[in-house]
């Protein structure tokens, strides 16, 4: 997978709905890795069972919340929010075959996270981050792996 163009096709038009401030190197890099970590950016639906979908591996009962509790009642998101609707099928399913949207609701989860995403290029508190706030399974990926998934960030020469 061309990680640029994970980048300028997915990513960073999923983040066009998010807040100006909000579109920041660090997150769109956080957003890169979470990827890296989840699937690879090789498996749209997790293994052996399909729990998770989307390259950002979101399991149903958290994007129904994002919705239901999130995305509903949070006015600064609304103008996204309201574009996404009207440019995006809003299904579940959608995560497989939709990359920005996909993008845009494990951002959505990111964000509402409590503390901020770590600088650019710490990956090591970028995994600390993930492990405790997007994947806490401990079925999941470790720290340690999935610090290790994350190295074509630093391998790559990427424009965020």
């Amino acid at each position: 997978m061309n990680l640029q163009q994970v980048i300028d096709y997915w990513i960073k038009p999923a983040l066009e709905y998010f807040p100006k401030n909000l579109r920041t190197p660090n997150r769109i890099q956080f957003m890169l890795g979470i990827g890296l970590i989840e699937s690879g950016y090789r498996a749209v639906a997790q293994e052996p069972v399909a729990d998770a979908f989307g390259y950002w591996q979101m399991e149903r009962a958290t994007f129904n919340d994002c919705i239901d509790n999130f995305l509903k009642y949070e006015s600064e998101f609304s103008d996204g929010w309201e574009t996404i609707k009207d440019c995006h099928l809003i299904t579940y399913r959608a995560l497989t075959y939709d990359c920005v949207f996909a993008c845009y609701m494990a951002s959505i989860k990111v964000y509402r996270a409590p503390p901020d995403i770590p600088e650019l290029f710490d990956l090591k508190s970028m995994a600390e981050y993930w492990k405790e706030y997007y994947n806490a399974s401990p079925n999941g990926a470790s720290v340690e792996e999935a610090l290790s998934r994350m190295q074509p960030i630093i391998e790559q020469q990427l424009s965020y």
